[in-house]
């Protein structure tokens, strides 16, 4: 299992939020800037160009005020406005250690079959982490659960 670790600790005190890549996935895609890290994973065999799941864990250092809430509701108004038709999504508060977001597009411009993810955003004194579990095709309950249990599994607290 690959496991991704995040220092979120403010000054004189660390707080680390570790985020295992689900088992078969690996590390595609890293960028590191001073706004931001982008850790993307694919299962092993799927590329940028063919995935159907990927894993996403973003890092904003310095958001540690924004509202988890608000922050999802932009990212799921910006997703809805790229799906086009048959768009669906549905903020789930969890609590003030974190918030989720579901979005399904039924006809996503880009692949032309439906694509769905299911983000948390986990606040900290030192900024934002999101996590995203994105996949095209099946948005069956058992998909969802799926993805929905290993976001509460990897960011526990919320």
């Amino acid at each position: 299992m690959v496991a991704l670790a995040l220092a979120l600790g403010g000054e004189g005190r660390a707080e680390e939020l570790t985020v295992a890549a689900p088992q078969g996935f690996q590390l595609d895609l890293a960028i590191a800037t001073h706004t931001a890290q982008i850790r993307e994973f694919l299962p092993i065999g799927q590329s940028r160009e063919t995935w159907q799941e990927r894993v996403i864990v973003q890092r904003f250092p310095g958001l540690s005020d924004l509202d988890p809430d608000q922050f999802l509701s932009g990212v799921a108004n910006r997703a809805l406005a790229d799906c086009g038709p048959g768009g669906s999504a549905e903020v789930i508060a969890l609590s003030t250690s974190g918030a989720m977001v579901r979005v399904t597009c039924q006809e996503p411009r880009e692949m032309g079959q439906t694509e769905t993810f299911i983000a948390k955003a986990v606040p900290s004194e030192a900024g934002l982490t999101i996590v995203q579990a994105v996949w095209r095709g099946d948005a069956s309950p058992e998909t969802m659960a799926r993805w929905l249990n290993y976001l509460l599994e990897v960011c526990p607290g919320g």
